[in-house]
């Protein structure tokens, strides 16, 4: 992934685990840096591909991908993500993805502009 993702993806973490040690004890990923396609898609290109997106497990299980529902835990970590400038999977209209996490395009700018990139 992107350093200045990593950074972001440590403090989220750091959070966590001092806000709620057992849903930290319990997060694992499927995934941050990955050249791939959009799931579905058979030409857009995933954000995974640029190390600016991250898929986390909890207990090891996948959230199942636009099932309406999402792992409680996952909820807790979006509002973290948030305010890293990071969008939810969970809030597209679409194709509901709640274990995935991406850097909005707003904190690349911002992250551009601070010579991070």
């Amino acid at each position: 992934m992107l350093k200045p993702a990593l950074d972001s993806l440590a403090r989220v973490l750091e959070r966590l685990e001092q806000s709620d040690p057992d849903i930290h004890a319990k997060l694992g990923t499927a995934g941050g840096l990955c050249a791939r396609l959009i799931r579905g898609s058979t030409r857009s290109i995933s954000n995974h591909s640029w190390g600016t997106a991250i898929d986390l497990t909890l207990e090891g299980q996948l959230d199942p991908f636009a099932d309406g529902a999402t792992q409680f835990g996952l909820l807790i970590l979006a509002e973290y993500f948030n305010e890293e400038g990071w969008f939810w999977g969970a809030a597209y209209n679409s194709r509901e993805d709640s274990m995935h996490f991406e850097i909005g395009e707003e904190t690349l700018r911002k992250w551009q502009a601070e010579g991070k990139l």
